[in-house]
C-alpha cells in the first residue's frame, strides 16, 4: 500500500472513531454538555490569552521606548547623486 493510500485510510479510521464517539455521547445525553463545557473553557482561555498578550505588548513597548537610543545622522550626503540605480528611472517609467 502506498503512503498516500495509507494516510487516507488512517484519516478515515480516525474520522470513524470520532464519529462513533460522538454518536455514543449523543445517545448518552452528554454531548451537549461536553460541547458547552469545552466551548466555555476555550472562550475563557482565549480571553486570558488576549489579555496576557496585550499586557506583554504594552510592557514591551515601554521597555523599547526606555532602552532605545535615538540615532541622529548629522553628516551625510543627501543628494540624488548618491542614489544607486537612478540611471534606470527613466527606463522603468
Amino acid at each position: 500500500m502506498s503512503s498516500g493510500k495509507a494516510a487516507a485510510l488512517a484519516i478515515l479510521i480516525f474520522l470513524a472513531i470520532v464519529a462513533a464517539l460522538l454518536l455514543v455521547l449523543h445517545f448518552l445525553g452528554v454531548l451537549l454538555w461536553a460541547i458547552a463545557f469545552l466551548g466555555l473553557f476555550v472562550l475563557i482561555g482565549l480571553v486570558i490569552f488576549i489579555v496576557a498578550f496585550g499586557l506583554v505588548m504594552i510592557l514591551l513597548a515601554f521597555y523599547y521606548m526606555l532602552k532605545k537610543e535615538p540615532v541622529v545622522q548629522e553628516y551625510g550626503d543627501y543628494t540624488l547623486d548618491g542614489v544607486k540605480g537612478k540611471e534606470d528611472w527613466d527606463k522603468k517609467g
